[in-house]
């Protein structure tokens, strides 16, 4: 996860998947108890940390998204965006710099269209990210809304 380092390894390593890829989605903290710091440490919020997705400008990507958000929407507040510098802010970052496809007409550098799903809680990576920061009573709905997306993804030409 550092830097993307994970990403890109796989990316240098598997030069031939990355021949074939038609599309990138990353799923990364789902579903994330929302925290703020407080006084003791940090203090639950009661809610689930709102997620971004960083997507590049692919018209049926987005379109996919934006369908499976109004249908199958997940228990948190989910915000569809571009990144600015081009590439996501997120482990996937790497993998999408490395594509073949640099020249393909989609924006960002990697020219691979991509969905990176992130949430990024406060405790992220500290020792407070431990499995009781999961919301599993959420787990089964956030699973539907994420299998909806997956299966309308692997449904575009």
């Amino acid at each position: 996860f550092h830097k993307g380092q994970g990403a890109l390894a796989f990316a240098t390593a598997h030069p031939e998947l990355l021949a074939r890829c038609r599309a990138v989605l990353t799923l990364e903290h789902l579903p994330a108890r929302e925290v703020r710091r407080g006084a003791s440490g940090y203090e639950p919020t009661g809610r689930l940390q709102p997620v971004h997705v960083y997507a590049s400008s692919h018209p049926s990507l987005l379109a996919a998204m934006w369908r499976t958000l109004d249908d199958v929407p997940p228990p948190f507040d989910v915000a569809v965006e571009q990144p600015l510098l081009g590439l996501p802010l997120s482990d996937v970052a790497g993998y999408l710099a490395r594509s073949k496809e640099q020249d393909s007409g989609y924006p960002g550098r990697g020219g691979v269209p991509y969905l990176s799903w992130i949430s990024a809680p406060l405790y992220l990576v500290d020792a407070a990210d431990t499995p009781a920061m999961v919301g599993r009573e959420h787990l089964a709905a956030t699973v539907r809304t994420v299998t909806e997306l997956v299966r309308r993804l692997m449904a575009l030409p």
